[in-house]
């Protein structure tokens, strides 16, 4: 109990007048007093500063009281409106609650009321502002890389967004590596870290964004880091597994006299970039594992007719870039394409009167351009070939053919029947084609007719071309597509 100031009992003075010359002419008597009784002071009471949560957030209430005369006898937290929720304590000072899920925004009043040892009692509220749990953030670790051995890359994932607006944490972790690298990047928590390559291979790093309410989505980014590869090389040179991924950074020369070889499992990342072959370009594959082209144009060199360039891909798949494209000069040399798949190629393919064996043998050609010919001194081979949706007017044409060279066609499959498959350009004196024994996804003479372009289609092509016999079913050495 708090002290108080007890009741005193004075003893009463009673002065009596005295008679003689004495003083006043009256009496005069002080009888007992009672001094006033001091009165209880209230407490004081905080239910604390009101504030704002997520649905699904843990809420802390926490609370002040004291007394000024006295001490606290009694705590109790009591909701006064709003969603219901259940407080972890409604006796002491601090508490908690889990924010309700709501769908709009609600406020929850809760009043915090002490009592003190003289039975005053003291309340304060305290709102508690619930917002609907907002849009997950959305992660972007950027666009893919292709890198070079020591190179410095920088992530960027500067785009992730928040719908709601809400500031964002980076939390960045490297998913996976090749073997033997000791990646680190320099920052986990920035949107833009960096690291070093440190060993060829593809490095994936993950990024989680957060709005401090919730995480979102984790994003990957790729970077392929490989051996730089350009300039003009000044011997024969055989590109090692051990190496791969190679990657284009410029243009690369194969000067005449000169090779490049590749094998099983070689990659080459083109970049957009160009392989110039004055000499010889060797990429064999096999058909266990393919070499892979990406990106990358690949064309001869402009020579005197005597230095002869030779390309020959075998078990390659190649995917964008050219092949061969068409030039406005002489080129001499020979090219060999087999079991190997192109897709996408953004140029036809332009054999000019090769020199050296040039023959295209079961390969898969899909959305790219065709094969254009003109010869003289030796045949071109195209057979067992899959076409499909070329891109050019022609999956295979002839502009020329002297000296009873020819441009021989069998065996392959025409899988696009609204596109031309064969062509003879007009207004061109010495072009031929023969058609037959091909497979061209229909038994219809209609159908096969129309996928040909020849004298039948405009009067200044000299020559026609035949399809019979077709062939009823794919030939058994044409790849199967797809």
């Amino acid at each position: 109990m708090k002290s108080k100031i007890a009741n005193c009992l004075f003893a009463s003075l009673v002065f009596v007048g005295c008679g003689g010359g004495g003083g006043g002419d009256g009496e005069g008597t002080v009888g007992p007093t009672q001094p006033p009784q001091p009165s209880n002071v209230a407490p004081t009471v905080s239910a604390g500063t009101d504030s704002q949560y997520y649905g699904g957030n843990d809420v802390g209430l926490v609370g002040s009281a004291s007394d000024s005369d006295g001490t606290i006898s009694s705590i109790m937290w009591q909701q006064v409106s709003g969603p219901i929720v259940a407080l972890d304590d409604t006796t002491s000072l601090a508490t908690n609650f889990v924010a309700p899920t709501v769908q709009t925004q609600a406020e929850v009043l809760m009043m915090l009321t002490v009592t003190d040892d003289d039975g005053a009692q003291s309340s304060d509220s305290i709102v508690i502002t619930i917002i609907p749990r907002g849009n997950a953030p959305v992660a972007d670790a950027g666009v893919d890389q292709v890198a070079t051995l020591g190179m410095l890359v920088q992530l960027d994932g500067s785009t992730s967004f928040d719908p709601d607006g809400d500031a964002l944490t980076y939390q960045w972790s490297v998913q996976s590596a090749p073997p033997n690298s000791a990646v680190a990047l320099s920052d986990l928590n920035s949107p833009t870290p960096t690291f070093v390559v440190d060993v060829p291979g593809e490095y994936q790093l993950a990024l989680v964004v957060s709005d401090n309410v919730q995480s979102g989505n984790t994003d990957v980014v790729s970077i392929v880091a490989g051996t730089a590869l350009d300039g003009v090389l000044v011997g024969d040179t055989a590109l090692s597994p051990l190496d791969s991924p190679f990657v284009l950074t410029g243009t690369l020369q194969i000067p005449y006299g000169y090779s490049l070889t590749a094998s099983s499992g070689i990659e080459i990342l083109g970049q957009g970039n160009t392989i110039v072959v004055g000499g010889s370009l060797d990429l064999a594959g096999d058909e266990f594992q393919e070499i892979r082209l990406s990106n990358i144009h690949i064309r001869p060199a402009s020579g005197p007719e005597a230095e002869l360039f030779g390309i020959r891909l075998a078990y390659v798949h190649m995917t964008g870039g050219s092949l061969y494209g068409p030039s406005g000069g002489a080129i001499y040399g020979g090219l060999v394409l087999t079991d190997s798949v192109f897709v996408d190629l953004s140029d036809y393919i332009y054999l000019w009167y090769p020199k050296l064996a040039s023959f295209i043998e079961r390969n898969v050609f899909v959305r790219s351009g065709g094969i254009s010919t003109g010869t003289l001194d030796v045949d071109v081979i195209v057979r067992n070939n899959v076409f499909e949706e070329q891109t050019t007017e022609f999956a295979v044409q002839n502009w020329a053919s002297y000296a009873g060279s020819k441009t021989l066609v069998e065996l392959n499959s025409f899988l696009t029947t609204n596109k031309i498959a064969l062509k003879l350009p007009p207004q061109y004196s010495n072009v031929s084609l023969d058609g037959t024994n091909n497979y061209w996804n229909t038994s219809d003479a209609t159908t096969i007719d129309g996928m040909i372009y020849d004298r039948n289609d405009d009067i200044e092509v000299i020559s026609t071309i035949s399809f019979n016999p077709f062939l009823p079913t794919p030939d058994g050495m044409t790849p199967a597509y797809p």
